[in-house]
């Protein structure tokens, strides 16, 4: 199971209900690191991806805090960060990878463009991540 995880109580809910109901799967805590690209820098084509090493830095140290939450909660869990153009595309990039059986994501109530761009993050998983994903309400 691929479990996104992003430091929020909600994404430790996430963690505690997935260890609640899918005990007997290995699960991968993800943390993805959106990429940039540099543009008119003349060192880099403009295809470049550029990464902030502090965000980048601070993505794992998320990952490893959720699997280690996992691991507490009896999950056989391990963690990794992942660079993607945006966190639906990284999720999906990384359960492809795993052949992940499942993705846990929590949700959050939240209220503006913070609402849409988190309920679109669920809502894209559910439509293209073809496979089942869990998200665990508050």
């Amino acid at each position: 199971m691929l479990i996104w995880y992003d430091g929020s109580a909600d994404a430790r809910l996430a963690v505690e209900a997935a260890a609640r109901l899918l005990a007997s799967r290995p699960a991968l805590v993800l943390a993805v690191t959106p990429v940039t690209v540099a543009l008119g820098y003349s060192a880099f084509p403009t295809d470049a991806p550029y990464v902030d090493a502090a965000g980048d830095t601070a993505a794992l140290t998320k990952a490893q805090e959720g699997a280690e939450h996992a691991r507490r909660l009896g999950l056989r869990a391990d963690a990794r960060e992942h660079h993607a153009s945006d966190v639906s595309r990284g999720v999906r990039e990384v359960a492809d990878q795993i052949d992940a059986a499942v993705i846990v994501i929590g949700s959050r109530r939240r209220t503006s463009l913070r609402k849409f761009a988190e309920e679109g993050l669920a809502h894209d998983l559910v439509e293209r991540a073809g496979r089942p994903v869990l998200v665990v309400p508050r």
